[in-house]
């Protein structure tokens, strides 16, 4: 790895780690580029997103079958059912505003290609953060996993 490799890797890994946030590039309506940057995933966020990731559906067995024809079924059929919640998804993390959330599930569906929904998602699963929420509430859970010692022991 050169050196600017190396430098653009910290770069990266820096942004991260100060929650700068990920970035999409998508044209307004005179046509001009505009980069949209993700709002703060706050619980209220993370709330919607995962009603919509719950309803996602991905026939697993399918994909894991050696028969071509049944695997491109699942395939179209997974863009067929799933698409306009990607959409959504990837609208409610840049915005609020209903009218520019429609704007932006129309431009993704026009512009983006499957390499960069993948790419939002890995983005989407760093920032959301979901292991910490998962960690406070088994903190703040009254079910400990172990029990005191008796002192009379």
């Amino acid at each position: 790895m050169t050196k600017e490799e190396q430098l653009n890797a910290e770069k990266k890994e820096l942004k991260l780690l100060t929650n700068d946030g990920f970035k999409i590039q998508i044209k307004n309506l005179w046509g001009k580029p505009k980069v949209y940057k993700a709002k703060k995933m706050t619980l209220g966020r993370l709330f919607k997103l995962s009603k919509i990731f719950i309803t996602m559906y991905l026939d697993e067995n399918s994909l894991n079958t050696n028969d071509l024809q049944e695997q491109l079924a699942l395939q179209y059929q997974s863009v067929l059912n799933n698409l306009d919640k990607v959409t959504k998804v990837v609208a409610i993390c840049f915005t609020d505003n209903i009218l520019i959330s429609w704007w932006i599930q129309r431009q993704v569906k026009k512009h983006f290609t499957a390499k960069d929904i993948q790419y939002f998602a890995q983005n989407l699963i760093k920032e959301s953060d979901y292991a910490n929420f998962m960690l406070s509430i088994a903190l703040m859970n009254g079910n400990r996993p172990t029990k005191a010692k008796p002192i009379e022991d």
